[in-house]
This record gives C-alpha cells, structure tokens and sequence, in this order.
C-alpha cells in the first residue's frame, strides 16, 4: 500500500499538484486520478496467492481402437481445376445438316480419319430423290425434243 502512495504522490508531483489542491486545471485533476486508479488496480491483481495452484489428475480421455485389417482402397482424387487438351483441331462440316449420333466422348483420343458424327441422312436421300426425278423429266423433255 506504502508503494501506491508513492506512485500517487509521483503522479501528483509531475502534473504540479499538491496533495488534494489543484494548481492546473481540473483535467489534470481527473487525469492523476484515473492514472492513479488504473495503479491501484494493477497492484491489486499483483497479490500473492495464499497456496500454490491446485492441479489434481487429469481427466480421462476416451479413445477407440480397432483391429487393422488389409483391404485394397480405390484411388479416387476429387479436386478442382482446369484441365488443357494436348491437341485441338476446328473440325468443319462438308455440308449442312441435323446430327443424328455421336461417335465418341469427351476426352476420348481419336486419330486423324476416324468418323465423329453421323448427319441425319433423310433430308439428303430426300434431295437425292428429287434431283432423280429432275434428271428422268429433263431426259424425257430432251427425248421428245429431238424426236420432233
């Protein structure tokens, strides 16, 4: 306690004040107080304890065990990121038309000449069958003509 005192008779001493009367303002005042309270506080929570620190057995921690065992374990990676072909080709049709199956997955490697997609093949066979039917008109036309 005698320490506490001095400190506050320090503090008091540097802000110019004379044990209870202020010579500054009152802010000074109010500042040596509070200083003095954070002290007191200070020096309070430094006090000896009266024994040393009860420390009994620690507690019990629950663990499992099991048999090992020696089984084959898949290798499965689950990550996420970004993968980059080796190769890619702009792949450009001939003619124009519906796809009807695809021939491969992605990811697949195919080789240079392997077929990719199949093209629905009516709208051709249709086109196929007309142009047949202008061809055997223009030969009849052709036929008639010269035979005037």
């Amino acid at each position: 306690m005698n320490t506490l005192r001095v400190c506050i008779d320090v503090l008091l001493s540097r802000l110019n004040l004379k044990r209870g009367r202020a010579r500054r303002s009152h802010e000074a005042a109010r500042s040596a107080a509070g200083l003095a309270l954070l002290v007191t506080l200070a020096v309070s929570g430094c006090r000896r304890s009266d024994g040393a620190p009860k420390v009994g057995p620690a507690p019990a921690v629950p663990v499992q065990t099991a048999v090992a065992q020696q089984l084959d374990v898949p290798r499965v990676i689950e990550s996420v990121g970004s993968i980059q072909a080796v190769r890619t080709v702009a792949v450009k049709s001939q003619v124009d038309g519906m796809i009807a199956e695809i021939h491969f997955k992605e990811g697949d490697e195919v080789k240079a000449g392997d077929l990719l997609v199949s093209l629905d093949r009516r709208p051709f066979e249709n086109s196929l069958r007309i142009t047949r039917a202008d061809l055997a008109n223009v030969r009849a036309e052709s036929a008639k003509a010269t035979g005037d």
